[in-house]
């Protein structure tokens, strides 16, 4: 039975519209024989989006496309919407855009994880063996071997830091002790738990970041994470210390870091996410020697992710029509 005060599907006037990438897009034609009872509709756009909110009662897209736009979009003309499924993990933007109480939204959680995860590490590791050195070297056709001996270090023995400890930090954790790292993470209670060494409570976060060789920030954002890492907590790291964020843009605070940065006070930072993205061309960040900078593509991992991607959105629906609990359901 469905839960109280939700309405129950009704598979015989049931719609599933589509708004999401070519790469999140998982409806194929497999996808939608086993669902005959369930109408398909893609949209490239809000224009197209418009027009079909009035008979749609679920809505798949992704957290970048949950705007205040669409949630006026919702209000007005998407009675019918019961569920969004989104194709991403980050649900920061549900309350800011004024979904209603009653619309059900569950999130991609797990399905990238260990992608994320590996790309955090491949940052933490492109910094430390200097690539963006590499590159000046090469485009200058300069075998530049001694050049290098000072810059390159190893994670063995040092300390990663991980804010936040859902699956891509538990799974980053994972890999870092494999690397032969200790691992200590923040988290919002400090409950022990997962791959990691220690666990301090996100109250005590400076007393964890004078340990940190490595900061990586993998937590959600919320109000209460907004710059979460500012001037003060990027003072408590060490000269040799770097900076890595997966997560969300503003969760660090972007004009601190560049200063930390040009002042030497940190070490160098990878960034798969910015503030305001795209990151704007007359940023710094785009020009310093130690930072390493991803276009938001730490959760891209190729076919076998999109399976899964595509696994989960078929099971979600299942349950859905069956008026069972959803996978991955974010509860107001």
């Amino acid at each position: 039975m469905p839960a109280p005060g939700r309405r129950s599907a009704d598979v015989t006037t049931h719609k599933m519209t589509l708004y999401v990438s070519s790469y999140n897009d998982v409806v194929d034609e497999t996808f939608r024989r086993s669902f005959p009872d369930v109408s398909f509709c893609k949209v490239a756009g809000l224009t197209e989006l418009r027009r079909e909110l009035l008979t749609t009662t679920v809505l798949a897209t992704s957290r970048q496309r949950l705007t205040p736009e669409l949630g006026r979009m919702i209000r007005e003309l998407g009675p019918r919407l019961q569920w969004i499924q989104l194709t991403s993990v980050g649900t920061d933007l549900a309350d800011e855009i004024g979904l209603r109480n009653d619309i059900r939204l569950t999130n991609a959680a797990g399905v990238r994880a260990n992608v994320v995860a590996g790309h955090a590490i491949s940052l933490m590791l492109g910094l430390m063996r200097g690539f963006r050195h590499y590159d000046q070297f090469r485009a200058r056709r300069e075998w530049a071997r001694e050049d290098m001996i000072d810059v390159l270090r190893w994670p063995d023995g040092e300390t990663l830091v991980i804010c936040g400890l859902g699956a891509v930090g538990r799974e980053a954790a994972r890999l870092a002790k494999a690397l032969g790292m200790h691992v200590l993470g923040v988290s919002r209670t400090g409950a022990p738990g997962g791959p990691v060494d220690e666990v301090l409570p996100r109250s005590r976060l400076h007393d964890a970041l004078p340990r940190a060789d490595v900061l990586l920030l993998a937590t959600s954002l919320t109000a209460d994470t907004v710059g979460f890492i500012g001037a003060r907590e990027l003072s408590l790291l060490k000269k040799s210390s770097i900076v890595i964020n997966v997560a969300r843009g503003r969760l660090l605070d972007e004009g601190a870091l560049i200063a930390a940065i040009e002042e030497g006070r940190i070490s160098g930072a990878g960034l798969d996410v910015v503030a305001d993205e795209p990151l704007r061309p007359s940023s710094s960040l785009w020009t310093m020697d130690n930072v390493l900078i991803s276009p938001h593509v730490a959760g891209r991992g190729g076919s076998r992710q999109k399976q899964a991607l595509s696994d989960l959105f078929s099971e979600n629906l299942r349950r859905f029509l069956a008026g069972r609990p959803l996978l991955n359901e974010i509860v107001p």
